[in-house]
């Protein structure tokens, strides 16, 4: 697949891209990021996801629902990124009414700016592509995750490499062909799963676990912003918690006989912090 037909940055660049959109400040009392589950069908079976193994039952989120939410945040916040799909596979809604793109259409309408999903683009055929320029999605995260097909198959289980990447040109080139600026393409080359070093265009005997091998390009700690979807929503859990918590306590103290334990890298802070608490 063509690097230059698809969206990338380096670490700085993204970095400043979050901090003028305003993704890094806290989310005070509204989320800046909102993840809907418009559908918790996936039609892989990723080996690093835990979808295959999930016990609550599978469906589609009602059109009501889905409005509601959709209209709230438009009043609260029409600027917030909105993830048009959470725990499944989008494009399985292209042909169910209402399908994907008349969600997509429905949540423009109502004034969001940063209408997004996610999906492994297996079912991103010609008809399919031209309608998610058509909705007016503003950006579209392909999860392709290997340079080959046999890295590919054992990662995204039960796809097909040579039809994602024609998929994906193919959404390209209409692009192209339409001068449409949206939605922006961005592939996950290595994704959240994968790591730098499993890369064998950048590192000499990637495949060998070496614990003298230089970390700092690890994507999953090192090198770049690691950008949280849910970071906002956990701030303001977090906040709330402790207006509460803080409310209804005369004083928090260290437990008598007991040391702090730090936690072990990558984990910040304590893994057990024992404390007293006086109401």
């Amino acid at each position: 697949m063509p690097t230059q037909s698809v969206y990338s940055s380096s670490p700085a660049k993204i970095h400043e891209t979050q901090e003028n959109l305003g993704r890094l400040d806290d989310a005070v009392r509204f989320p800046k990021v909102v993840l809907i589950d418009t559908v918790s069908f996936c039609n892989l079976e990723c080996s690093m996801c835990v979808h295959k193994d999930m016990t609550r039952t599978h469906g589609y989120m009602s059109e009501p629902l889905f409005e509601k939410i959709i209209d709230e945040i438009a009043v609260e916040n029409p600027d917030a990124r909105v993830w048009m799909v959470f725990f499944g596979e989008a494009l399985m809604l292209r042909k169910r009414k209402p399908t994907i793109f008349d969600k997509i259409r429905f949540a423009k309408g109502r004034g969001l700016t940063d209408v997004v999903l996610n999906s492994n683009a297996n079912l991103l055929d010609e008809e399919t592509a031209q309608a998610l320029i058509d909705c007016g999605l503003d950006a579209i995260y392909i999860g392709i995750d290997a340079f080959t097909p046999e890295a590919y198959a054992r990662i995204r289980v039960g796809g097909d490499y040579g039809r994602v990447v024609r998929n994906v040109r193919h959404l390209l080139r209409l692009k192209r062909e339409q001068n449409a600026q949206t939605p922006r393409v961005f592939s996950s080359d290595l994704g959240w799963s994968v790591f730098r070093h499993r890369d064998v265009l950048e590192v000499l005997n990637a495949t060998q676990f070496r614990l003298d091998r230089d970390q700092s390009g690890n994507l999953l700690y090192g090198a770049g912003i690691h950008y949280c979807p849910g970071a906002s929503l956990a701030r303001l859990e977090l906040r709330l918690f402790f207006e509460s918590l803080l409310s209804a306590t005369r004083e928090i103290t260290l437990s008598s006989g007991y040391s702090p334990v730090r936690a072990i890298y990558p984990d910040g802070g304590y893994s057990d912090l024992r404390l007293r608490v006086s109401r």
